[in-house]
């Protein structure tokens, strides 16, 4: 009877019969006997199979019926299920007449054609073994479900006979060796025959065939290690082993990606012998798109090399070829004198710069600069205003342009309204006087802000022109404690809730920087004192606020307001007429505690007298003081208020403009989020559109979608120059039977997704 099989992943039932027969038959031997004498004949002929185990099974394999076996001939019927089932049986063969017998051959004949369904091994014999007189050998029979078998339930039946002969002891007969053929050093599993006893000299018989999964078998070798198989072989005149010899070829496959034109070879081969695991190819090359750059091979997403690398396999691969997109990044610096102006130009690129090239008319006309980054115009007109351009070509041939950025200490004088060299700090310049061009747009407060200083780092450190809140003014601290550090109820304002206020742009353009808190005494006389006092006390952080000293030294007057006591001593005449930070609608902190009272902080007031006030004191105004990146340049404007300076943190491309990207959740109803880069609504206009609708204007850095049928997305983001678009196709998915939603073809009596999964989940109970 056949088990009941519940399970439904059964694969192949194989109804295997195994017939082993004894040819027998006193006729067909007595050929082979040798009678001399008149002695009475006592000799007789008598091999059988004397028993034959129940089976070991392995996976689900069972017995159909049990074996069953009746004089020589045996049979076996097993039901196998899957791949991995087996039944395994041992069949004892006994010599019980008192002639020595030989096995000559055994002979195996399949009764149906699905020969590939079943495998079915021998162990335990060798042909030309002797089986002598009253001895018994144990034959192993194997029928297992072929791991390489793809087709669908099958039977097999298969009769075995085993063919004996007698063993005649004639003394000049040659004697024989055992020839052994190895078929497990090398890693295989089975073999059609283990071996044989051979005559010396005899020719071995080469096609015996070895198996091993996966690999193919070449032949047999004397040497374990070769790689070929012998074809001949004389039988030595001793015991010899033969070794199967396997060989495995592996291949990689060679595919592209975005941005790559042209790869060297489509794929590769190499082949393993053996015990081997792996062998060795070269990566072929990879020409990448204009405006790329190669970027390697890879084996799904982690880099296995570049051309021209070995590469190790150990199994069939499929290699893609990347590329990146070329990044370039370009600033541009002047120095001038009245009739030249020497331009550098600091650029990079993935690929390598290959040519700089400079033009002195916006770009009508170019100099072609070869691979130099510096270029001095000269015999230029003084006075003459000129638009200098530089444009860089990369090794992939992506180009990108920028304007020279102004050098704002090209103009430093020592008379007068302008920018100052300090004579107090090595390497800082101060904007001094009344009506001086220091206005800057920053934060898309156009002219809101105001220079303070050039400092030594190439930061430049600028103060908002007016306050940050008119409507309810700050206090330093409610506790009345003038520490900054501690921190101050201001610090932490400013650099919170004030400092989160800012664009993405402009908190780009920010470093932390340090700033001086210390104590001030009050009426002093010497400025380097004080510079010295403030420095005491110091703060790293990104808003802040104007010192004292920075105010006596925005005054172009040194004489009669060069000193806190002096400004104090002429405020009301002369230094408020030559001071910018002077405002007269405003009375304004500064960062200056006053060494006398803990409690009391300098501010300037609206008559441009420097006083201290109490720290709990909500009557002040706060403009406050931020620290630019060395990297911002200054790249248009005059500075005054009517064409403030821009500021840039270098040249843009469509290379430094990152595409939108996109992430889901849920099943139903799915959310989309769309991420664009850095500057929607600031320094960048971003619009996404749902199934190619409406175009939606976008002025956050990310923004959610949802949907609750197929659909699509796509979202762009440019800066006025470069434009960059990303699209993603959106699918519904019902969770439970993991089928596409769409209500056009479910079959189900819903208009929407969620009546669909519930109608499956239903039907799932």
């Amino acid at each position: 009877m056949h088990r009941s099989k519940k399970r439904r992943n059964i694969v192949i039932i194989s109804l295997v019969a195994v017939l082993l027969c004894m040819v027998v038959g006193y006729a067909t031997y007595s050929t082979n006997l040798e009678l001399k004498g008149t002695s009475e004949i006592t000799s007789n002929w008598d091999i059988q199979i004397t028993d034959v185990t129940n089976g070991t099974p392995t996976g689900n394999a069972e017995n159909a019926i049990a074996p069953d076996w009746d004089a020589l001939s045996a049979s076996f019927e097993a039901n196998l299920y899957d791949k991995g089932d087996a039944m395994e049986y041992d069949v004892t063969i006994t010599n019980k007449g008192t002639l020595d017998a030989k096995l000559d051959n055994i002979i195996t004949n399949a009764q149906n054609a699905n020969t590939d369904a079943v495998i079915i091994t021998f162990t335990g014999y060798k042909k030309g073994e002797i089986l002598k007189q009253n001895e018994s050998k144990v034959v192993h029979v194997k029928i297992e479900y072929n791991p390489n078998y793809e087709g669908g339930e099958t039977s097999g039946e298969v009769d075995v006979d085993f063919d004996f002969v007698q063993d005649n002891k004639v003394p000049e007969q040659p004697s024989t060796y055992l020839l052994t053929f190895d078929y497990q050093t090398n890693g295989g599993t089975r073999v059609d025959s283990e071996g044989e006893y051979l005559i010396s000299g005899s020719n071995v018989d080469l096609s015996n065939k070895a198996y091993k999964d996966g690999w193919t078998f070449v032949g047999w070798n004397t040497n374990k290690n070769a790689k070929e198989a012998l074809t001949s072989y004389t039988m030595d005149a001793a015991s010899t082993t033969l070794y199967a010899i396997y060989k495995k070829d592996l291949k990689a496959l060679y595919q592209s990606s975005d941005g790559v034109n042209e790869i060297g070879k489509t794929e590769d081969n190499c082949s393993i012998f053996n015990n081997e695991t792996s062998c060795n190819i070269s990566l072929p090359s990879i020409t990448p798109a204009s405006g790329y750059v190669a970027g390697g091979w890879y084996l799904e997403e982690n880099q296995i090399g570049n051309p021209g690398d070995n590469y190790t396999l150990t199994d069939n691969v499929t290699l893609t070829a990347k590329a990146t997109e070329d990044v370039i990044t370009l600033s541009v610096s002047t120095t001038s004198t009245t009739s030249s102006i020497t331009v550098v130009a600091n650029a990079e690129a993935t690929s390598g710069i290959s040519k700089y090239e400079y033009s002195n008319d916006g770009g009508k006309t170019w100099i072609d600069g070869g691979t130099n980054n510096t270029y001095k115009f000269t015999g230029l007109t003084a006075g003459t205003s000129y638009d200098i351009q530089v444009r860089v070509t990369s090794a992939s041939g992506k180009t990108m342009t920028s304007s020279a950025s102004i050098d704002l200490t090209d103009n430093v004088t020592d008379t007068g309204d302008g920018l100052y060299k300090d004579e107090y700090e090595d390497g800082r310049y101060f904007y001094k006087g009344k009506n001086v061009k220091n206005y800057v747009t920053f934060n898309n407060e156009e002219a809101g802000w105001r220079i303070i200083s050039i400092n030594s780092d190439g930061t430049i450190k600028i103060m908002r022109d007016a306050n940050i809140n008119t409507s309810n003014n700050l206090a330093w601290d409610t506790s009345n404690s003038n520490n900054w550090n501690r921190p101050a109820s201001l610090n932490t304002y400013l650099n919170g809730t004030y400092y989160n206020s800012l664009t993405t742009t402009a908190q780009s353009q920010i470093v932390e920087g340090t700033y001086y808190a210390g104590a001030v005494t009050y009426d002093n006389n010497d400025i380097q004192d004080q510079i010295s006092d403030e420095k005491v006390t110091t703060s790293k952080v990104k808003v802040a606020l104007p010192t004292v000293s920075e105010y006596i030294r925005a005054n172009s007057n040194k004489e009669q307001c060069g000193t806190l006591s002096l400004n104090n001593d002429n405020y009301s005449t002369t230094c408020k007429n030559s001071d910018w930070m002077f405002n007269s609608t405003l009375s304004w902190w500064t960062l200056s505690p006053n060494s006398d009272t803990s409690d009391a902080l300098f501010y300037v007031d609206y008559d441009g007298s420097v006083y201290d006030g109490s720290a709990g004191n909500p009557n002040y105004a706060v403009r406050p003081a931020i620290t630019l990146s060395s990297k911002v340049q200054i790249t248009g404007g005059d500075g005054s208020q009517s064409n403030p300076y821009t500021l840039s943190m270098g040249g843009t491309s469509t290379s430094t403009l990152e595409k939108p990207t996109f992430t889901e959740e849920g099943v139903y109803p799915k959310t989309v989020t769309i991420t664009f880069p850095d500057g929607c609504g600031d320094t960048l206009t971003c619009s996404y559109q749902k199934d190619n609708g409406e175009s939606i204007s976008v002025t956050t850095k990310t923004v959610d979608v949802e949907f609750d049928n197929h659909g699509s997305i796509a979202a762009t983001a440019t800066d006025g120059t470069n434009t960059v678009n990303s699209s993603y196709t959106v699918t519904i998915k019902l969770k439970a039977s993991e089928l596409s939603y769409d209500n056009k073809n479910t079959g189900l009596d819903c208009t929407d997704a969620q009546c669909a999964l519930d109608a499956i989940k239903k039907m799932l109970e």
